[in-house]
């Protein structure tokens, strides 16, 4: 099913630099009133044709059966991607009710056999919008971030917590965060990326049917078999369009370089459920768990800081009980990282607390940002 996006706090009159630096947005479900909303939707005329760029193409939920007739995507920030069988390169296959845009990796044994390995591959859906969509525009961003943020020797971080809007709003105090891992980079080669599911209701945690998410900067593997080991159900839906893990693989692929993924999106789901799931993917030094969650959202700038700096001292005193959504949107698995965190003794470190009026927005609404590493 394909529903309407509704995006919230869009300046009209400059849609394209206030979507580019867009705090967040929503899927109307009755849950959130938005103040102010645009539509951007069109139908697709039958028999449509156009031709695709990889970096467009999306995962899309569609009615099953055999007909790949064109597909009006609303995605966030009104960009419209029509999808057919025309100029995907690898095609494209309607399965169970949804379309795989899968891309051919043919061998020289395959070539012989005549057979081809499908390779099935999560696409970037906020590139150009929440972080920049070429390459290397969008390394040299990461890289200003990094080199403006302090980055005292420490012993390699376990895990961290950090904000996920874009990047003229957050990246500082993701940087904060990032800029940690770069003595270690060596020691990782796996990446637990935790967030909170903002478009698809689900029903506790959700993993990745996907062999590959990809950004700007190139393909990152998943681990399928942590995933596979995991029993948890695989949600591409949820996963297509969410940003809450997206904007962190730029960063990770700056500063670690390679690594395989296991990404988890977050529903309804209680928080020790997510500290098992955490306990059971924990792993040695090579493993980074990566938790994102933004902080308040909409309040006047004091109020903002006093709540996050209540949430603050929430997470400094692993105080997973204290901290709701309105507290932090990724509440719950910040929560389950609490908890698991404080039965091994961790030790929690507070980097950086801004919000946007401190970066990049107005100070009559904004939205808080916090970022924490976790040590051994």
């Amino acid at each position: 099913m394909i529903e309407w996006l509704f995006l919230d706090r869009v300046d009209a009159e400059t849609a394209g630099p206030a979507i580019r630096g867009q705090h967040d947005f929503i899927a109307f479900a009755g849950a959130h009133e938005a103040k102010s909303t645009l539509i951007f939707a069109q139908p697709a005329k039958p028999g449509t044709q156009v031709t695709l760029q990889p970096s467009v193409i999306v995962l899309v939920p569609v009615p099953a059966g055999n007909a790949l007739d064109p597909v009006l995507v609303p995605c966030c920030y009104g960009l419209l991607r029509h999808i057919n069988n025309m100029g995907v390169p690898g095609g494209v296959r309607n399965v169970n009710g949804t379309i795989l845009v899968t891309r051919k990796s043919q061998s020289a044994q395959d070539e012989q056999q005549g057979t081809c390995v499908m390779t099935q591959i999560r696409e970037a859906a906020v590139a150009g919008y929440f972080y920049p969509a070429d390459s290397g525009e969008l390394s040299t961003t990461i890289h200003q971030m990094l080199d403006e943020a302090p980055a005292p020797h420490t012993a390699a971080p376990k895990a961290l917590i950090v904000p996920h809007a874009g990047y003229i709003y957050s990246g500082p105090v993701a940087a904060a965060a990032y800029a940690r891992l770069h003595p270690h980079r060596d020691e990782y080669t796996r990446v637990v990326l935790l967030g909170p599911s903002h478009l698809v209701a689900v029903p506790g945690l959700a993993t990745s049917g996907a062999d590959m998410f990809r950004t700007p900067l190139g393909d990152v593997p998943l681990d399928r078999a942590a995933i596979d080991a995991l029993d948890l159900p695989e949600s591409d839906a949820a996963h297509r369009l969410e940003h809450s893990l997206e904007v962190h693989l730029p960063f990770l692929q700056i500063v670690i370089g390679a690594f395989s993924l296991v990404p988890i999106v977050v529903g309804d789901a209680d928080p020790e459920a997510v500290a098992k799931v955490i306990d059971a993917l924990w792993g040695g030094p090579e493993t980074l768990i990566v938790v994102s969650s933004d902080l308040s959202h909409y309040l006047p700038y004091d109020e903002a800081r006093h709540r996050d700096r209540a949430t603050c001292q929430a997470i400094e005193n692993f105080d997973a009980r204290h901290i709701s959504h309105a507290d932090a949107c990724g509440a719950t698995p910040l929560g389950g990282l609490l908890i698991a965190a404080q039965r091994r003794g961790m030790q929690i470190t507070t980097l950086k607390l801004q919000n946007s009026g401190d970066t990049a927005g107005s100070k009559e609404q904004v939205v808080g940002y916090g970022s924490w590493m976790l040590l051994d």
